[in-house]
């Protein structure tokens, strides 16, 4: 590892941590968005001060001059910053820096954590402090810098003391749900349970998608290659380690809970739900749709929010007598006496995920339930998964199983003592290899240059509203190509079972060309498919045809091209979104004829107002003064600023709310 000396701030190589016999200081920061020294930068001013009588320190930047002269002035003679200490360029050193970082952390004297937004006289207990709402509670690379040190101390933007992590950890469990007790070193990380470590991250961020895997590797002392460019991938083999290396199955007990009160379904719902689900499939056809929560492995650690209180809690050997082990179970309501016949297993196969588990199995093979030996202390209840079985097997003799994707942990108690078998399944635990591709691929009408709508933002619809409602896309009513606008073209949605409902709800996006004045015109209709006629309507596109209403549906005519869309009451009991708001910009590569669409899907209401008035009048001030070369270019800068406009709203309202609930 490279360290800065104190004094001079001139990097010098040691071949490990252990290997500095004076110990040395470390630094947790937020980087700065106008830029960081590098290693190479740093590298290069004794070059730069040679003859001057400076120091490399004087040039080194505001941060790392500070850090080394705080840390001198502490006794410590060498310092780590994660902004000049890797040799970034080398993407060998980079992943070793990488993997080891937890490690740098815990093996430093002192861990300085700069806290740039907060002033030195902050009142800390105050929930709506600057230092409780800062930046560094919110990024995921500090969550291991909080975890891994010793000896840690906040610091505000002056340079100021504001406490250690011990003195501060009542603060800090309240702002991370972190225990104080595991950031006081009074429990161990490793006996929490891989649930609730991830549920510490599921609110951070981090500048690339990668970082939410790799940020979290030591958290769970786990080592692997780092990949930029993977994506998401990464955060799956990092499950796959995980799994490998724990016995702990709560790695698997996630569900993006931001939305709902309780991390699990009630009894009552789960009992009513399972008695009907059969007949539901039966009434509404056999779909079988894989979404981001039909899988074993979360996509994202913001899938973990609500898992912090399942633990994992296997039967235990007591004692032995002869050939025949005695258990008992540490779960206060372990439901089955099968589950002292052994434990849940898991292993990597091309077929799945062969497990080996105790199911119960409904009698027309509809469904079934996995008692995983977890158990949830808020609601005292044990949890499972609700697996219904996937068609796409390849092996023959096992059964191939998906997550339900609506109620994915359910209570084990709410079938009774039943039937209960251990049984060797496969799990499907991933996407197919290349899905991800398949679904950002363009939509036929959409490849001409000259062509009314473009879809180019449209994957990125759909990965939100996926993450953020029960509704996937269902099909395309195109035309063939080439398209002018009519017939318009249909975006179809189908909603998956939810709790509260025993019927899909769908809507449609419609886009074309308005036959009389050539405009372009767009619409959002909601169904309710409640009973079987409207859903065969939905998909027989030839029964109907989409209309529009050219006083209400031109988009020439909608402020900012822009027009919110709200989910009628009715619905929104079924439904977690509120609406959607659809936007169009003109595409760079036919300004005059094509429009690029853009769709925003909403879960809060507070975001569903229209445009204000004093906006619109600086809009058509700027459309005035621009010319017509340069109205595409201002139109989406607009679209940029009231869609910024928007967001900043909301955090106002949140902002207002917080200081109503403290007062």
């Amino acid at each position: 590892m490279w360290l800065l000396s104190t004094d001079r701030a001139e990097l010098h190589y040691f071949p490990s941590p252990e290997c500095v016999n004076d110990g040395y200081a470390i630094l947790s920061h937020v980087w700065d968005e106008e830029g960081e020294k590098s290693f190479q930068e740093i590298r290069a001013l004794p070059a730069l001060v040679d003859g001057t009588g400076a120091t490399p320190r004087h040039l080194a930047g505001a941060k790392v001059r500070n850090a080394c002269m705080l840390a001198e002035s502490h006794g410590h003679k060498w310092l780590w910053a994660d902004t000049c200490c890797i040799d970034k360029t080398s993407s060998a050193e980079l992943s070793e820096a990488i993997n080891s970082m937890f490690r740098y952390y815990h093996l430093a004297s002192v861990c300085y954590a700069y806290l740039r937004d907060v002033p030195s006289d902050d009142e800390l207990d105050n929930p709506l402090s600057p230092f409780q709402r800062c930046r560094w509670h919110r990024r995921g690379w500090t969550l291991q810098e909080l975890l891994a040190p010793r000896f840690l101390i906040f610091l505000s933007r002056d340079w100021e003391v504001l406490g250690t992590k011990a003195d501060l950890s009542q603060q800090l469990e309240k702002v991370t749900r972190i225990p104080a007790t595991v950031l006081r070193f009074e429990e161990k990380l490793r006996e929490v349970s891989i649930a609730r470590r991830m549920s510490w991250a599921a609110n951070r961020e981090t500048t690339r998608v990668e970082d939410e895997a790799y940020c979290l590797m030591g958290i769970f002392g786990i080592t692997m290659p780092t990949l930029y460019g993977e994506g998401r991938h990464a955060f799956r083999r990092l499950q796959e380690a995980i799994m490998q290396q724990y016995a702990d199955t709560t790695l698997f007990a996630w569900k993006d809970l931001r939305s709902l009160r309780s991390p699990m379904h009630s009894t009552d719902a789960v009992t009513s739900f399972l008695s009907t689900l059969s007949d539901n499939l039966e009434e509404h056809g056999d779909f079988h749709i894989h979404d981001e929560d039909s899988y074993l492995f979360a996509k994202a650690p913001y899938n973990f929010a609500g898992a912090g209180e399942v633990y994992y809690t296997p039967p235990r050997y007591s004692r032995r007598l002869g050939d025949v082990s005695e258990c008992t179970s540490s779960t206060p309501h372990a439901p089955h006496q099968h589950e002292l016949d052994g434990v849940p297993t898991f292993s990597m196969t091309p077929h799945g995920i062969l497990a080996r588990l105790l199911i119960h199995e409904e009698s027309s093979g509809r469904y079934a339930i996995a008692s995983m030996s977890w158990f949830n202390r808020r609601l005292q209840r044990s949890v499972g998964l609700l697996l219904i079985p996937c068609p796409h097997r390849t092996d023959p003799v096992r059964p191939l199983y998906c997550i339900f994707q609506t109620m994915r942990l359910v209570s084990p108690e709410s079938v009774g003592r039943g039937v209960w078998q251990w049984k060797e399944v496969y799990l499907v635990h991933r996407p197919p290899p290349g899905i991800e591709t398949e679904q950002i691929a363009s939509i036929p009408i959409d490849l001409p240059v000259s062509t009314p709508f473009r879809f180019w933002h449209f994957h990125t619809f759909l990965r939100e509203l996926s993450m953020n409602s029960t509704v996937v896309l269902d099909s395309v009513v195109s035309p063939a190509p080439p398209w002018t606008g009519e017939p318009p073209v249909e975006f179809l949605f189908k909603g998956l079972f939810d709790q509260a409902a025993s019927h899909q709800h769908v809507f449609a996006i419609q886009l074309g060309r308005c036959t009389l004045t050539g405009a372009h015109w767009a619409h959002v209709q909601f169904r309710d498919s409640s009973s079987r006629a409207t859903i065969r309507v939905i998909q027989n596109p030839s029964l109907r045809t989409p209309t529009h209403v050219c006083s209400t549906d031109h988009i020439q005519d909608w402020p900012l091209r822009t027009r919110v869309f709200t989910l009628p009451a009715s619905q929104r009991m079924h439904a977690r979104y509120f609406g959607f708001r659809l936007a169009f910009t003109p595409c760079p590569l036919n300004p005059a004829h094509t429009l690029v669409l853009h769709v925003f899907p909403h879960t809060d209401p507070a975001l569903l107002f229209e445009v204000p008035e004093e906006v619109m009048r600086e809009v058509e001030h700027i459309r005035a003064v621009c010319g017509s070369e340069d109205l595409h270019r201002c139109d989406r800068d607009l679209l940029d600023d009231i869609m910024q406009d928007l967001r900043t709203r909301l955090e106002d309202l949140n902002w207002a709310l917080l200081k109503d609930a403290a007062s």
